[in-house]
């Protein structure tokens, strides 16, 4: 069996069954006889084959598939090698001889496919092991074209189509007001301002392929009222800033800067989507108040004593702030 296992990921890699099912590879995970191992664009993945042998480097953009000459597990007998020199030595022979025909030399098997190429002519990813002496490493270049996402093979390789010929996931995102304040007084920073919530079309894609949703601010909050965080139950949210809070604290809340645009972005396989969502929050505004008394303040044991100047009344005031700067 020509098992191996994936002990390093760059980028991203997947395997391919004969059923055309594809599963993303993580490190540790094994490639069993019959899959396709598929390298993203820039990427690669290291391959352990459990035979003693240095890892397999294989490349970005490449395709390797798990086939049954890539098993190193046969021990070769030398009496192979000896037959080998043979019939190297017939063929040089029959080289220097132009009254032998090379046909009569060579092995039938020898004039078509065989075990060192594909039947149609393609290339077959063979691990040699049956080397007599020490050699260096050496690095395969499979010569694949460079794809972005998932990569395509003729004759039954990963092909886009089986990711569906007409797919079109799409994501949809919704930014709602979350902001709950009796008074402007209780604002602070860190408060839940609007909740982040999306929900993600991947039409007949398999959904192990999609990947987690990542939200940026991308319009308004100009004065940075809002950033990005969680909620109680640890859901995406925006959350108001020490700036925002302070600005309804103190009645200097710009109505301009409630509004808010959030985009979500999520990669599904080869495919990248995109969404956005526009909101605005009302905030409570403090109420000051001002409280006026007049009291009679005027003594006068006779009339005689009136004097200009004299104090008549007293006014008091009383002015609430309601949190706004005196």
């Amino acid at each position: 069996m020509a098992n191996a296992t994936v002990i390093s990921i760059t980028g991203r890699a997947w395997a391919r069954d004969a059923e055309g099912n594809v599963r993303e590879l993580s490190v540790g995970d094994t490639l069993q006889e019959g899959e396709v191992l598929e390298t993203s664009d820039n990427g690669s993945a290291q391959l352990d084959f459990g035979d003693g042998q240095d890892p397999i480097l294989i490349e970005g953009g490449e395709q390797v598939a798990m086939t049954p000459e890539l098993d190193v597990d046969e021990i070769v007998d030398a009496s192979e090698f000896a037959a080998l020199d043979e019939d190297l030595e017939a063929l040089l022979a029959a080289l220097d001889d132009d009254s032998i025909d090379l046909l009569d030399v060579l092995d039938a098997t020898a004039a078509g496919a065989g075990p060192g190429g594909a039947a149609d002519g393609g290339h077959s990813f063979v691990r040699l092991a049956r080397i007599a002496e020490d050699t260096d490493p050496l690095a395969f270049d499979f010569g694949m074209t460079d794809l972005d996402g998932l990569p395509e093979e003729e004759g039954g390789a990963l092909l886009a189509g089986d990711l569906g010929p007409d797919a079109d996931p799409s994501l949809i995102v919704t930014l709602q007001p979350a902001l709950a304040l009796e008074v402007s007084a209780e604002a602070s920073a860190g408060q839940v301002a609007f909740s982040i919530g999306s929900v993600t079309n991947f039409d007949g894609l398999d959904p192990s392929l999609g990947g987690t949703v990542s939200y940026a601010i991308t319009g308004g909050n100009e004065n940075g009222y809002f950033t990005l965080g969680q909620d109680a139950d640890g859901n995406p949210a925006l959350v108001l800033t020490e700036t925002g809070a302070e600005a309804i604290r103190n009645g200097q809340f710009d109505p301009a800067g409630s509004s808010v645009t959030v985009t979500g972005t999520q990669t599904i396989g080869p495919f990248t989507v995109q969404a956005s969502d526009t909101a605005s929050i009302d905030v409570p505004m403090p109420e000051p108040s001002l409280d006026v008394s007049v009291d009679a303040a005027l003594e006068l044991d006779s009339s005689a004593d009136a004097q200009a100047g004299q104090t008549a009344f007293t006014i008091h005031s009383e002015t609430d702030l309601a949190g706004t700067r005196s």
